[in-house]
């Protein structure tokens, strides 16, 4: 809180007009947190191609497919996370 209320003096300060929170899933815990410091949610749209037939991809953290690797993640060391994040943040949508 104390992070977010600082960036917002400066900005204010200098006039700045905008803030971008950057994404989030609705209903999730940062997008509450983020709607609680005034944001406009502001849907975003993917567009896929798929094979004929093909299904669209549950590309989602609630999806149970991804829940034992969030979970894991979340037990690494920082220095870890931060030495293999950039590798891995590659090969993900």
């Amino acid at each position: 809180m104390f992070l977010y209320w600082n960036l917002f003096c400066f900005a204010g300060e200098r006039n700045y007009k905008i803030f971008d929170f950057g994404r989030s899933t609705i209903g999730s815990g940062t997008h509450d947190f983020k709607l609680q410091w005034g944001a406009k949610t502001v849907p975003l749209y993917w567009d896929y191609w798929l094979p004929a037939g093909g299904k669209l991809p549950g590309l989602n953290p609630s999806n149970p497919k991804y829940q034992l690797a969030i979970r894991i993640w979340q037990r690494l060391p920082i220095p870890l996370t931060r030495l293999i994040g950039p590798h891995i943040v590659r090969c993900l949508p």
